[in-house]
Formats: C-alpha cells, sequence, structure tokens
C-alpha cells in the first residue's frame, strides 16, 4: 500500500442493504487480518510491525458484498489493489470468513488474491533490503496470501493467536513470505490495561535472516466507550544485522466510532 504524508480521505462509500446481503461501494477497509477486519478504534493494542510497514492494502476502491448470520459474517469484496488509481487494470479478490460467539470467543480467516505489472509496482518498496521480500517490481506478479485468527474478547480484555503466509509467484517461481503475533490486552483495573505482544515477520522465508522477532510490552487507558485512549508501548526488536533498533511508542487517539 502507498504511504502518503496528504490529507486523505479513509473512507466513502454507498451502501444498499436487503434482507440477506448488504453491498457496498466506494472507498472501503479491506478485511486482511484481525486488523483489517475490524474498525481501528476497536484494536486493544498499536499496530503490528506488517501494518505499520504496509505489508498489505487497509483501504482500497471496490465492491464489496456481506452476509451476517448471528454468529456468521462473510464478505467478498472486488478491488483494484493499489488504494488509488488503477494503474495496471487489474482487479484483486478479498474474502473474510468470521464465528463470534455471544461470549466472544472467534475465528477469523481472510484471503487475498490478485496480479500486478510493472506499472503499478516500479516504485515498489518491496525489493529494498529494508522489507527484505524476493520480488521484482518489474515482472507481472501473482500474489496471494492468507491469514487465520483465534481470539476471545470479553469486558476489557483480548487474547489473540494470530499468524498467515503469501507468495509472489514470478516467472512460475514462488517467494513465500510469513507472518504472526500473539496479543494479550489485560484488564488491570477500571480503564488500565496491561499490553503484550509477541511479533514475527518472514518476508524471504527461503532466508532466514530476512525474519525479524518483537517483543513489546506497555500501558494503555482509555475511556470506557473507547472514544479516546493514550498508549505507551516498548518494543524491543530482533534482527540481522543485529542493531540497537528497539523502539518506544506513545500514541494519543481520539476516535469517531459515534458517527
Amino acid at each position: 500500500e502507498p504511504k502518503t504524508q496528504d490529507l486523505a480521505l479513509v473512507k466513502a462509500a454507498v451502501q444498499a442493504k436487503t434482507e440477506y446481503l448488504d453491498f457496498r461501494a466506494g472507498f472501503l477497509e479491506i478485511p486482511v487480518n484481525y486488523e483489517g477486519a475490524f474498525p481501528e478504534w476497536e484494536w486493544s493494542l498499536p499496530a503490528t510491525r506488517t501494518t505499520r510497514h504496509r505489508w498489505f492494502t487497509r483501504r482500497d476502491y471496490g465492491f464489496e458484498v456481506r452476509a451476517e448470520t448471528k454468529p456468521f459474517l462473510t464478505t467478498f469484496t472486488v478491488h483494484n489493489g493499489e488504494s488509488g488509481p488503477n494503474l495496471d487494470n487489474r482487479m484483486w479478490y478479498t474474502g473474510m470468513w468470521r464465528i463470534q460467539t455471544g461470549k466472544g470467543y472467534g475465528f477469523l480467516l481472510t484471503g487475498t488474491t490478485g496480479r500486478t505489472d510493472a506499472e503499478s509496482t516500479v516504485g515498489s518498496l518491496a525489493n529494498t533490503p529494508e522489507e527484505g521480500f524476493n520480488f521484482d517490481p518489474t515482472l507481472d506478479t501473482k500474489i496471494r496470501y492468507a491469514s487465520f485468527a483465534m481470539y476471545r474478547r470479553w469486558l476489557r480484555h483480548l487474547i489473540l493467536v494470530e499468524g498467515g503466509r503469501g507468495d509472489f509467484i514470478q516467472n512460475d517461481q514462488k517467494n513465500p513470505f510469513s507472518w504472526a503475533h500473539v496479543d494479550v490486552s489485560w484488564n488491570l483495573k477500571g480503564d488500565l490495561n496491561l499490553l503484550l505482544r509477541y511479533e514475527q515477520s518472514h518476508p524471504d522465508m527461503d532466508k532466514s535472516e530476512t525474519k525479524t522477532k518483537s517483543t513489546s510490552v506497555g500501558l494503555s487507558v482509555s475511556s470506557a466507550d473507547r472514544l479516546s485512549s493514550a498508549t505507551f508501548l516498548l518494543n524491543k526488536n530482533d534482527e540481522n544485522p543485529r542493531i540497537s533498533n528497539d523502539e518506544a511508542f506513545l500514541i494519543f487517539r481520539i476516535n469517531s466510532n459515534l458517527l
């Protein structure tokens, strides 16, 4: 997903509802991973490394079909895969399947597939040393990835285990990548939560040195309606080459979910 420093529209869609299906068209959230399946104001921890590094499209122009019969939810989205103008005129397809019980137990499966060519990837950062993917932006590419998550959300607690795997397919060669994380947000008292995370990302599974591991611990204070929150998180990174690149995040958030 391209990065921008400009003020940008994050969601704009028209919607139609029927007895069995809902339809949306416009600039939509793309439900990839747990973070894509739930709005940001429902996240218990800050964004994962793969989300911060834009491994996946978070929003895109497309058309979505949605069917929900609790505890089941299914969505299917056709989108252009570029979060902007469709330079290569190729469409992507993303599906999400979720079961969430009344007691907060959930199972989530997401999957995406699409194709690109040099028109849309020639400026990609995916093959830079900082990211480490085995990806040639000048070639036609089939991209596919899927994730599976198990979680429980109850009261003000969250326990989440999620992992995923994908492939870049170029000239009939598969270049696999993967990611996984375990999140715990445990309410200590009132508005205060303890945050724990272990995360692993592997942009080129054929090279062990591209694997990055991180361990995080922090605290979050949020209002009962989640309209506002303050989060402090310390992140210990383990990657090759070993450098001093540990991180500290201080995040203040005001949400607009009442709209």
